[in-house]
Order: C-alpha cells, then structure tokens, then sequence
C-alpha cells in the first residue's frame, strides 16, 4: 500500500517500475496454524480496508474452488463482487478476467486474497502455472 501526505497508509496499490508493476504476498505455514485467522483478522482490521459504503470493496477474499480453472475463479471473484455471469458456458477466460480488472477499478478494490491459493498449481504444467501467475500479475 501507499502511504498518504501524512506518512499514513492509504488503500491505494504501491507501484514499483516504470511501468506500475505492484507485489504480492504469500502467507506460507504449515496445515492448521491458523493462516487463515490472521489474515482475515489483519483484512477486517485494517481501518484503511474498511468502509460503510456499499459500492466500495476495497478488499476481497475468495477461496479457490474444488477443480479450479482460471475461468472459474475468475467467476467466484465476480460473484463477490457482486458481478453475476448468466451464461458461464458463453464467456471466455480472457474476458471474464477483462470485467473482474474493471470492477476492481469500479468497486476501488486494491487487495485480492485467494485462499487455499495453492490448489490453482496442484498438477498443472509449467505453461499453465505461467499463465496462471500472469493473470493474477495482471491484476496488480
């Protein structure tokens, strides 16, 4: 996150490169230390994720779905924003992906957690775990 004038942090994304590049975050323990908890808890603390508008989410969690692809988390990340697709079979991945970057903007979400992220590479090869991190990447 940036931080404002005052030296406080302010929910807006902290840029890098030249070319806006931002960073993530991996929360790594071992099954049952509690990962989960304190990230919720640190999410739903943070006064600067908070707020009392229904039209802003300035984060969202998501938990990656039983036989994930790309195309269905990107619909379990519309569908917490808000975003329903009627025809699933209808849309392509890429597109999905094109209205989940531009209800981030609309909805000012800054901070995306997948839980259980690790399930988006159980036996995929290297091309798919490339395509997967650059869509998420491009997110940032």
């Amino acid at each position: 996150m940036q931080r404002g004038p005052d030296g406080e942090l302010i929910a807006q994304p902290k840029h890098f490169t030249a070319t806006c590049e931002t960073r993530g975050l991996m929360v790594v323990a071992k099954t049952g230390s509690g990962k989960t908890t304190l990230i919720r808890h640190v999410l739903s603390n943070l006064d600067i994720l908070q707020t009392v508008s229904p039209d802003i989410q300035p984060w969202i969690s998501v938990e990656v779905p039983s036989n994930v692809t790309m195309k269905s988390l990107g619909i379990e990340v519309l569908d917490k924003l808000g975003y329903r697709i009627e025809n699933q079979r209808s849309i392509s991945e890429h597109e999905i992906w094109r209205i989940v970057r531009h209800r981030f903007r609309l909805k000012g979400t800054v901070l995306l957690w997948i839980d259980e992220a690790q399930d988006l590479f159980r036996t995929k090869g290297p091309a798919t775990t490339r395509h997967i991190l650059n869509t998420i990447k491009n997110l940032m």
